[in-house]
Formats: C-alpha cells, structure tokens, sequence
C-alpha cells in the first residue's frame, strides 16, 4: 500500500514565525522539513508539500485546501518554538486517535535525541481544536515543535546541523513507524576529511542528561558544559554521578 503525508512547513515570506539568538522559525523549520521530505521519499512514502520555500507566503487555508485535496493519510506541521521552556512538543487532535497514536510514535523517536517537554492538545473557544492545521484537515495531523529559539539550550541544538539532521531522521522514523513501514537510511559517503573529524563534533546535538545521587540536575547537548557540571560536583565530593543519553 502507498502512504501519503502532507507535509507542512511553518511560516514563510511576510511570515517569519518566531525569531531570537539569530534563528528564524520558518527558515530552522525548512532545515528540517525538507529533510523529512528526502527521508519519506527514499522510504517509499510519498510526500505532498503544503508550503514553499521561505521566501514564499502561503496561507493557514491554502494550506489545509491543498492536504484535504491530496487525500493524504496523516498531516505532519513542522514548528519551532519560543516563549520559555525547553525541548520538543507534539500538539493532536482532541477528537479521534489517529493524530495521538501518531503523536507517540513521532515522541518515541524525538525523545531519545531531545529533551521533550510534552504531548498535549489546545482547545478553542468554540470547543473545537485550536490550532487550523489540526481542526481544518481531515487526516489525522500533528503539530511538531522540535525546539525553543529562545533558550540557550535549544539554540545551541538548532545551530548544529547534525541536531537538525538527527530530528528529521527521528520524525522519518516515527512516520514509519506509524505505517508500519520498516525504516531504511540512505547511506553516508565518506571522505579522510569526514574520518578525521573531531569525535566532539559528533557528540554536539546528542543530549545527555546528569544524574546525581538519583536526581537529574541537568540536561546539555555540548561536551565542555557535562564536563563542567560533572566537575562541579565531584568537587562537592558527590560520588553517585550518572551521565546518561537522552
């Protein structure tokens, strides 16, 4: 069976989305998107993009006009956040199970490269789903915020193109796993160049959260902020240390 996304890139033109530390939302979001989009391709999933690139302006209607029209299964909007707080969220429908089940499968894959705040829905005031791209596409849709701009944290994930590239392999992955369809990555060339690089480069993006005597006291993407946290409190003389992957 062929599966269908609608793929639905936030912003864009006039529409910048949100913008902090240098980042801009529908810029970041695009980043991500397209490589959604290869990675739906390479899988056998075909794809439907509901936006241009971030030059162009297309409507919340235009949008949810052109997903409904394509008769795709599921509807995946791709965000990034501001306004206070850190990590990834998921936002489902408040009717039906589809959009939550697709939720949790897109959080199984995000959470274990993210720090992941929650999966939640918003009602509006008439009672119906807050948000146009949830309420106005018939398919069961998610809203994926994978990052807040305006937290240190965060903003050192998104200017780190192997963070971007790892969120678009797990929301590839949580798609699949959504179909039931066996996820394939394309393989990687390498180069000297590539097999010389700094093994540091390859641990920035990654989350590691430090435990200490059973509590989490911190979660950091970057090697010289974990060294300095695990120095601080071995100077405290504290010997119960965990550092453990996200």
């Amino acid at each position: 069976m062929a599966f269908l996304v609608s793929l639905d890139y936030g912003h864009g033109g006039s529409d910048s989305g949100a913008m902090a530390n240098g980042l801009v939302e529908k810029v970041l979001n695009r980043k991500i998107g397209y490589q959604v989009r290869d990675l739906l391709k390479f899988n056998g999933i075909q794809v439907v993009e509901l936006a241009g690139d971030e030059n162009t302006y297309v409507s919340l209607q235009a949008r949810s006009n052109k997903a409904n029209k394509s008769g795709a299964n599921i509807v995946v909007s791709i965000h990034n956040n501001a306004g206070g707080g850190e990590g990834a969220e998921i936002i489902h429908s408040i009717i039906g199970e589809k959009g939550k089940e697709l939720a949790e499968k897109l959080r199984a894959e995000i959470s274990k490269h993210q720090v992941f705040r929650r999966i939640y829905t918003r009602v509006g005031q008439n009672g119906r789903d807050y948000y146009h791209m949830i309420r106005e596409t018939k398919a069961p849709a998610v809203i994926i915020e994978y990052a807040f701009i305006d937290n240190i944290n965060d903003v050192r994930r998104l200017k780190n193109s192997a963070f971007m590239e790892q969120m678009a392999k797990d929301t590839a992955k949580g798609i699949c796993n959504y179909f039931g369809v066996p996820y394939k990555e394309p393989q990687p060339s390498h180069n000297d160049d590539d097999q010389n690089s700094d093994h540091n480069d390859q641990l920035d993006g990654i989350v590691h959260r430090i435990i200490i005597d059973g509590v989490q006291v911190g979660a950091y993407d970057n090697p010289e902020s974990i060294a300095d946290l695990v120095v601080k409190y071995v100077s405290q003389r504290k010997k119960n240390i965990l550092i453990q992957r996200v």
